[in-house]
């Protein structure tokens, strides 16, 4: 039972750790880059420039599909 648990765990553990191989790699290989817009950033913050993040959102729901207006009486 123990050397299937540890067995098991060990497993888990190497699966975790290849799923992060790809991504980390991937940011290494664009470390170039990245460190560039980094200084350009920081040049732009120095020069007073501001920080401004957005991002698409889902629309809102309508009155007639909203889940609290079908609340019965």
């Amino acid at each position: 039972m123990r050397q299937r648990l540890s067995e098991t765990l060990q497993s888990a553990a190497t699966d975790a750790l290849e799923q992060r191989v790809k991504p980390v790699q991937a940011l290494a290989d664009d470390a170039k880059q990245v460190a560039a817009a980094c200084h350009a950033m920081a040049v732009r913050f120095h020069r007073g420039g501001s920080w401004s993040a957005s991002a698409a959102a889902a629309p809102a729901p309508t009155p007639s599909t909203s889940p609290s207006s079908s609340s019965t009486r």
